[in-house]
C-alpha cells in the first residue's frame, strides 16, 4: 500500500497506520483490493482535486466506472493467460515440453499467479456497501467537501446584502433533489448563472416567496427542471406541477435527465441502475461536467438531449473529451 500523504509504501501486515500517522482504514486483503491511496484518489477525482462539492453519488460513480474498467483489463489478461496456460497444458499432454518439465512448471507456476491476480480485479462493490466504506473512512479522514445532507435549510449570512439571491434572477432552475441544490449552490453554479434554485420538494423553504414574487414580476422568466433518468416516460413537468402548484399554467423546460441521455454520457452509461432503486441520478455527473451541460442548457433554452447531440456532433471536445 503506498500512503497518499507522504509517499511510503508498506505492506498491510505491517499495519494499517504510516509512520507519518496517515491511517489506512482498509486492508486490501479483505476489501477487496480497495486502499486509502485508491480511495483518496476516488475523492480527488470526484472533487477536481478539491475544487468541487460532491456528495456520494459522484462518488460511487468515479468508483465504479474505475473499478469496471480495471475489470475489463483483468478479464482480458484472465482470457489470455487461460488460453495459454490450456495450450501448455496440451503441449505437454503430447510430450512437446516434457524434455524440460522444471521451465514448464515454473511457467504454469507464473500463468496460475497472473490468473489468481486478474481473477481478483473487477469485484464492485454495491452502492450500500461503498457506503459502508465511505463511513470508514469519514471516521479518520472528514471530507469538507462531501455533502452527505442539506446545509442550506435557512438563509445565508449575506441574505439581507446584494448577493446571490438579489442579484436579478434571469432564470429558475428546479431539481428532484434536495441535495443537488447544495451541489450547485455551494460551488456557485446559481450566481454564474443567476438562477434561483430549488428542489421539488420546496427547499429551501425561505427561497419559495422570492422565486413566486419574481414569476409574478416576470411572466416570461423561464422555468427549468433538471431530473434523474428513470426507465418510465411519465411526464416528469406534471409531476412537478403536482409537488409546486403554483407553477401550474407555466412553461417548464424539461431539462432532462432521460435514459437515453444517461446513454449518451460516457461518465453515466456504464452505471446501474439497480443501484439508485431503477434510475441514474443527475447527482451522479461529476459537477466539472455538470456545470457546463447545464450552462448550455440554460442558456440555449433547451434539453440535455439537445446540448449532449451538440457535442457529439462536434466530438466532444468541449467538456474534455470523456465526459469526466
Amino acid at each position: 500500500m503506498k500512503c497518499p500523504k507522504c509517499g511510503e509504501t508498506r505492506k498491510a501486515k505491517e499495519g494499517l497506520v504510516c509512520n507519518c500517522g496517515f491511517n489506512f482504514v482498509f486492508d486490501p486483503n479483505e476489501d477487496k483490493g480497495m486502499t486509502g491511496g485508491l480511495f483518496a484518489a476516488i475523492i480527488n477525482r470526484a472533487s477536481s482535486s478539491g475544487t468541487y462539492f460532491f456528495d456520494e453519488s459522484q462518488l460511487y460513480a468515479v468508483y465504479y466506472r474505475r473499478n469496471r474498467q480495471k475489470g475489463r483489463i483483468g478479464r482480458i489478461i484472465f482470457t489470455l493467460a487461460a488460453v495459454i496456460l490450456g495450450l501448455l497444458f496440451l503441449l505437454s499432454v503430447f510430450g512437446v515440453l516434457l524434455e524440460d518439465s522444471g521451465v514448464l512448471l515454473f511457467v504454469l507456476f507464473v500463468i496460475a499467479l497472473v490468473l489468481r491476480l486478474a481473477s481478483r480485479r473487477g469485484k464492485t462493490f454495491s452502492r450500500q456497501e461503498f457506503h459502508g466504506l465511505l463511513q470508514r473512512w469519514l471516521s479518520f479522514h472528514p471530507e469538507e467537501k462531501l455533502i452527505t445532507e442539506p446545509r442550506l435549510q435557512t438563509p445565508p449570512p449575506e441574505w439581507q446584502e446584494p448577493d446571490i439571491y438579489d442579484y436579478g434572477a434571469e432564470r429558475v432552475l428546479i431539481v428532484e433533489h434536495d441535495l443537488m441544490v447544495d451541489l450547485l449552490v455551494l460551488n456557485g453554479f446559481h450566481a454564474q448563472e443567476k438562477a434561483l434554485v430549488l428542489s421539488k420538494n420546496g427547499y429551501p423553504e425561505y427561497l419559495v416567496p422570492r422565486i413566486q414574487e419574481a414569476l409574478r414580476a416576470s411572466p416570461d422568466l423561464p422555468v427549468f427542471y433538471l431530473h434523474d433518468a428513470a426507465p418510465f416516460e411519465a411526464s416528469p413537468v406534471e409531476s412537478l406541477t403536482r409537488s409546486l402548484p403554483w407553477l401550474e399554467g407555466r412553461q417548464v423546460i424539461d431539462l432532462g435527465l432521460t435514459m437515453d441521455d444517461a446513454k449518451s454520457l460516457p461518465a453515466l452509461k456504464a452505471l446501474p441502475a439497480g443501484e439508485w432503486q431503477g434510475v441514474i441520478p443527475a447527482a451522479a455527473v461529476l459537477f466539472v461536467v455538470l456545470s457546463p451541460l447545464l450552462t448550455s442548457a440554460l442558456e440555449g433554452n433547451m434539453s440535455l438531449a439537445h446540448v449532449l447531440a451538440d457535442v457529439q456532433d462536434s466530438g466532444g471536445g468541449f467538456f474534455g473529451g470523456d465526459f469526466g
